[in-house]
């Protein structure tokens, strides 16, 4: 099933309702096979009723199936992989916004034309737009759900990546404070000088036993300040 979401465009009277569109739409097929099957529609205000109505339940089947695709990810988010397998949230993300954004136009529209002077519009149309709007604002609350669900899973895998990232500069620290000090020392018996310590003889055994001790050194230091 396709996640593509399209805009139907209509304009209905107390006789007739003209629709439009640009791609395929599932709603709008499930429709038209009803009408061809056996239902019939004595009003065109009663069609889009049903276009409404198979819109909503277009968009309560998408979002189980999102549902499903979150569970799966957060199966694999708090997994032993973490989030090194790069599920795909941002997909999905996508998809949620742009259904809570669709959903949240066409309750707007629904109210502003609950709002008319019932001069202004079909007969039945003012009673129609109040049923709509509570069938939709139902599933606008699943969407909004499902969005805040997506929005800590997605938190969830930030604080992953940045506390796996702390631990690296952690180690990283270390690493580096442990191997300054021999690096001073290597630095110094490196030098082109002469009188250097130790270059009569067993310089080289002297050299090793004062990068133990600063290495020792440093490992005591850093215990003291409660960093290891």
């Amino acid at each position: 099933m396709t996640k593509t979401i399209g805009w139907l465009h209509f304009a209905v009277s107390d006789r007739m309702i003209i629709t439009t569109r640009l791609h395929p739409l599932r709603s709008i097929d499930r429709v038209k096979a009803a009408v061809e099957k056996s239902t019939k529609c004595g009003r065109p205000i009663d069609l889009f009723e049903m276009l409404v109505v198979e819109f909503q339940r277009t968009l309560i089947t998408l979002v189980l199936e999102l549902t499903e695709e979150l569970n799966v990810i957060e199966d694999r988010v708090y997994g032993e992989a973490g989030h090194r397998q790069q599920p795909g949230l941002a997909p999905l993300r996508r998809t949620v916004v742009r259904l809570h954004r669709h959903l949240r136009t066409v309750l707007a529209l629904l109210r502003r034309a609950g709002a008319s002077d019932e001069d202004e519009v079909p007969p039945g149309f003012i009673d129609a737009t109040e049923r709509l709007s509570d069938r939709l604002e139902t599933v606008d609350r699943d969407v909004f759900a499902l969005q805040e669900r997506a929005r800590l899973l997605h938190e969830e895998i930030d604080s992953k990546i940045s506390s796996e990232t702390n631990r690296h500069l952690y180690i990283l620290s270390l690493m580096t404070a442990f191997l300054l000090p021999p690096t001073l020392v290597t630095g110094f018996f490196g030098m082109n000088t002469g009188a250097l310590p130790f270059a009569d003889g067993g310089g080289t055994l002297y050299a090793g036993l004062i990068i133990a001790a600063s290495m020792g050194l440093a490992w005591l230091i850093l215990k003291r300040v409660g960093i290891l």
